[in-house]
């Protein structure tokens, strides 16, 4: 038997009415079973690292993140992501208010410095699961190996709110802590010299970066598809 814990990750405490609704229908393939927790009142960092250390001292085979406002829509979603057999696997979704995915590709420029850009749409492949250069945590299956690398390496801490700004926002009564991390991109200018531009990157992007240190691969599901709600009653579809 082995076992998978869920974490939901809530700083507002408010966990989507849809998203309850939907990880109660997840279907928990035949010798898994599955625990769901919700890490309530804590910055985001801080509870993605709580959940990874639950999953390593309580020895749970995986780890799975939903955000609590992600709902899957198929209730075999977890089982399409247990049966990919990969590191990390992830989910299909909008980026709320756009219209691109919340799915990553690598762009390198002619001297090799990597960006990530968004998939607008769902690509063309030859199977249902296809690698990503990196993705969002709103839906994320990941296996305890991998976990556990991190987890030592980074002293604890491998979701890191290094030098956060913090935008706080107020929609519909609902506080939400806008999180980012200004992280240097290094380039080459057009005479040779080195550039450091400040960028943002969440804790997640940072997270899968550290994990693909190691070689591992992260992938994307295309029969995983979730709706991005908000307070104001908006469902961001894919």
């Amino acid at each position: 038997m082995k076992n998978i814990l869920c974490v939901v990750p809530s700083f507002t405490w408010k966990v989507h009415e849809k998203v309850q609704e939907a990880l109660k229908n997840l279907i928990v393939p035949e010798w898994f079973e599955m625990d769901c927790v919700v890490i309530e009142r804590k910055i985001i960092h801080v509870a993605r690292n709580e959940a990874i250390k639950m999953t390593l001292q309580l020895k749970y085979d995986y780890l799975l993140f939903c955000d609590d406002d992600n709902a899957p829509l198929n209730n075999d979603a977890l089982k399409l992501l247990i049966e990919a057999d990969k590191d990390v696997i992830s989910w299909i979704i909008r980026k709320r208010n756009s219209t691109w995915l919340a799915i990553f590709y690598a762009k390198y420029d002619e001297r090799g410095f990597r960006e990530y850009i968004s998939f607008e749409q769902i690509p063309e492949t030859e199977n249902d699961v296809f690698e990503v250069a990196n993705c969002w945590t709103g839906f994320v299956l990941y296996k305890r190996e991998v976990l556990e690398k991190a987890y030592i390496k980074y002293d604890c801490c491998p979701f890191e709110n290094k030098l956060c700004h913090y935008i706080p926002t107020v929609t519909n009564e609902r506080v939400e802590l806008e999180r980012f991390i200004w992280s240097p991109l290094i380039k080459l200018d057009d005479d040779g010299k080195i550039q450091i531009i400040k960028t943002m990157s969440s804790e997640d992007i940072l997270f899968h970066e550290r994990i693909r240190l190691w070689w591992r691969q992260i992938f994307a599901h295309k029969k995983v598809i979730l709706d991005h709600y908000w307070t104001n009653g908006e469902v961001y579809k894919v």
